[in-house]
């Protein structure tokens, strides 16, 4: 009997050190965790003023914003990283993620550009044109790319993060205007030339063949009436 009330009672000496050990790397870890949120928040606090001052501010955003958060009574900052990490959590689901890459990158920069159409100010009927061309130019190469595109972790995250980069309103311009000058724009210049021509024959082409059908077509309708 006494081995193993011993044997018990040399185990409980090893375990109460051991869970000593536990409870100080748990209070460990626990220091340390909240000392790394600590840092993040202090390192995000000049994005969130930022995103504070412009959902405040005298814009459309700001306006469509304020609606929605007075409509729901949330905080407009609040609203607006709710619904960005909402999107983000569709995002990691395969399904919703194509389809809502395409309505955040068609669905608003197609509203502004009606209203950059019906304002009187050039500068933003630029800027949207700008986005459009950009857009229509990866599109391209993402048609074509889309079998290596598909093994990139979170895709789809990437692109609308890219998408609202390049629709972001900044007098200082923003992802969309980069690309342009940086890439889109050299391209074309270099391009330009066989660009048109191409689409010149491209469009004779069209033309000679639609002349030729309406000729037949009203060839068979002018025949089908004389022979009634």
């Amino acid at each position: 009997v006494c081995c193993p009330l011993r044997l018990l009672h040399l185990l409980g000496i090893l375990t109460i050190p051991l869970v000593g050990c536990v409870c100080t790397s748990q209070k460990i870890t626990q220091h340390f965790a909240m000392e790394y949120v600590e840092k993040v928040k202090k390192a995000l606090e000049p994005a969130r003023k930022q995103l504070h001052d412009f959902l405040y501010a005298d814009n459309q955003v700001a306006h469509f914003v304020g609606l929605a958060a007075d409509k729901v009574g949330f905080e407009r900052v609040n609203l607006v990283l709710a619904t960005f990490f909402g999107l983000v959590f569709l995002l990691l689901l395969d399904n919703a993620s194509v389809l809502l890459a395409t309505l955040v990158g068609t669905i608003y920069p197609a509203y502004m550009s009606f209203k950059a159409i019906e304002s009187p100010r050039k500068e933003d009927d630029t800027q949207w044109l700008v986005y459009w061309v950009v857009f229509a130019f990866f599109s391209v190469i993402e048609l074509f790319s889309d079998t290596l595109l598909f093994w990139i972790p979170f895709y789809y995250l990437v692109k609308l993060g890219l998408l609202i980069a390049c629709m972001y309103p900044s007098r200082k311009g923003n992802l969309s205007i980069i690309l342009y000058n940086s890439a889109v724009k050299p391209f074309l210049k270099k391009h330009e030339q066989q660009v048109d021509e191409t689409m010149d024959k491209v469009a004779d082409v069209l033309d000679t063949n639609v002349v030729a059908g309406t000729t037949a077509a009203a060839t068979a309708a002018a025949a089908d009436a004389k022979d009634e």
